[in-house]
């Protein structure tokens, strides 16, 4: 490399050079491409083959690649290159056009290709978040100045349709496994669209996940999606999340199956830890059963929706199912803080039979029949 253009190591070839151009034809084995000011390591090769063509005049030096064949431990590279070194000041200074494609590769080989001058949260994000899988296509692009200090004269985008990888995009939220999708990168924004994912045992579909940078320079997070399985799973999500803290652990030892359809919306400041998440969930509950402990409440059949918001913390009007085998409707609120107790309001028929058996009173059986009900639990955390 020198003064910061690109270098090149093991290289093998022909060259034919006039006033004013030539070409270089490379047949090169265990060959690397050194650019100091893109990447820490150089892009070793351990085949490459292609011709470059080289031209100048009293303004600038030019070289221009057809589609050169190169291959190392990721497969198959295809590679287009071009370089533009003025020999008159200019404001881009250096500049090089590079784009290189993937195939059936595995997803550890993307680091190769991101560049050290990416956000250093952004690249930590990138290499904690994908895990293993498959590429099925991938492609790495920089356009633009090859100098420090002028990310608006250039351009570095990077692609990869992905398959069975797993996603760890925060680690206080479960891991997704088994995505399929995609993965952009544009300069400092990241985008990764999957069609289908697995979290725990349910089916997520319609994912988007966006990182980038905001005004204050932070790495801001959001995640939506659309989740369908076992309603066991949305109870686990919560226990295992920020949700159960800000419950105050109020669903820790509750038990729910059936199933369960949800639909989230995520926000996180991964820049500060102590940033409250922004969350948004509905759950719509299909012939659910739900244990409330303590309290060895048992609810059946549940159906409808209850939603968690930031702002307002759980609710639910809509919900019906079955309470000691009569129907009920419920509703679910919180109170604000400091207090943040869940408080579900129920209404049902109930025989008066069954809430002596649920007090263990025996001295309820003086009545008998069944009465309207009126039941509110009160669940504060801790």
């Amino acid at each position: 490399a020198w003064h910061g253009a690109p270098g090149v190591s093991g290289a093998s070839g022909y060259v034919a050079l006039e006033p004013g151009g030539g070409f270089v034809v490379l047949d090169s084995r265990q060959f690397s491409m050194d650019f100091p000011t893109v990447y820490e390591q150089p892009l070793n090769y351990q085949d490459f083959h292609g011709t470059i063509n080289i031209g100048w005049d009293d303004e600038a030096v030019k070289l221009s690649s057809g589609l050169v064949q190169a291959s190392g431990d990721e497969g198959a590279v295809p590679v287009l290159f071009g370089l533009s070194i003025p020999l008159v000041k200019t404001l881009a200074g250096l500049e090089m056009d590079l784009l290189v494609g993937l195939k059936d590769s595995r997803a550890g080989h993307r680091i190769k290709y991101i560049p050290f001058i990416l956000n250093e949260g952004l690249r930590g994000w990138l290499d904690s978040s994908i895990g293993q899988g498959e590429i099925k296509e991938g492609g790495f692009l920089w356009r633009g100045s090859l100098q420090s200090g002028v990310e608006a004269l250039r351009t570095v985008q990077l692609f990869f349709n992905i398959e069975n990888t797993g996603l760890d995009f925060h680690p206080d939220w479960p891991a997704l496994s088994e995505v399929d999708g995609t993965v952009l990168i544009d300069d400092s924004n990241v985008s990764v669209w999957a069609y289908s994912a697995s979290l725990l045992a349910s089916r997520v579909s319609d994912l988007g996940v966006e990182v980038w940078l905001d005004s204050a320079q932070d790495i801001r997070l959001a995640v939506a999606g659309s989740i369908e399985g076992p309603a066991a799973d949305g109870m686990a999500v919560v226990n295992r999340s920020p949700l159960g803290q800000l419950a105050g652990g109020v669903f820790a030892d509750w038990r729910l199956a059936g199933q369960l359809g949800t639909e989230l919306n995520l926000q996180l400041n991964l820049s500060d830890a102590g940033s409250a998440p922004q969350v948004e969930v509905a759950a719509r509950f299909v012939e659910a059963d739900l244990d409330i402990m303590p309290g060895n409440l048992s609810l059946r059949e549940i159906d409808g929706v209850l939603n968690y918001s930031s702002g307002d913390g759980f609710s639910a009007d809509d919900l019906s199912g079955q309470f000691w085998g009569r129907p009920l409707t419920a509703t679910v609120g919180q109170q604000p803080a400091p207090a943040s107790a869940i408080v579900i309001d129920i209404t049902s028929t109930l025989e008066l039979d069954a809430v002596r058996k649920w007090l263990d009173q025996d001295w309820l059986a003086l009545a008998q029949g069944k009465t309207a009900v009126s039941a509110q639990v009160v669940v504060a955390p801790g």
